[in-house]
């Protein structure tokens, strides 16, 4: 029984959600596994794939690395195009993987005003553009060309070049 729990646990992918299979000690000990994971990515300074959710200022600067490029979507629920599996959620989680050099991070902007606050979001969605933790650039409302041209230029290093003080 043991070796087949073994093998179980190791078949299990490496995030589950909590909310996922069917209540009992299986389920428990994959969401113990997913917090443990869960934590390891967020220790790593590298970017990690995909689109990640800050609930506080805490969450999102452990989910940002200090040093690099990051892109925080700022997002409300009442709003159509940027509510949770809205288009721009979807647009987000494309562009995170085109741009895997990047660290991606959501925000629901009313849920933490602290946030929307230290950078200057008036307006849902806002996307920032972070270079080593410092706003180098944002896109106000859903524009998609846009978005993915800053990021280019983020890329690149010229967002940070043009926002620099002379």
């Amino acid at each position: 029984r043991e070796a087949r729990e073994t093998r179980t646990a190791a078949a299990a992918p490496p995030l589950a959600f909590e909310s996922a299979g069917n209540p009992g000690e299986r389920r428990g000990r994959r969401v113990r596994s997913c917090r443990r994971q869960k934590n390891a990515n967020m220790a790593s300074a590298a970017p990690q794939p995909g689109v990640r959710e800050a609930g506080s200022a805490a969450e999102l600067d452990a989910l940002l690395p200090r040093a690099g490029r990051s892109c925080v979507f700022f997002f409300a629920e009442w709003h159509e195009p940027s509510r949770r599996g809205g288009h721009m959620e979807q647009l987000l989680s494309g562009l995170a993987s085109a741009f895997p050099d990047v660290g991606f991070a959501k925000v629901e902007a009313e849920a933490v005003p602290e946030l929307s606050e230290r950078y200057g979001v008036r307006v849902v969605p806002t996307v920032v553009l972070l270079e080593d933790a410092a706003r180098v650039g944002a896109v106000e409302g859903v524009n998609p060309p846009e978005l993915a041209e800053k990021l280019g230029l983020l890329r690149s290093g010229a967002l940070a070049a043009a926002a620099a003080p002379p």
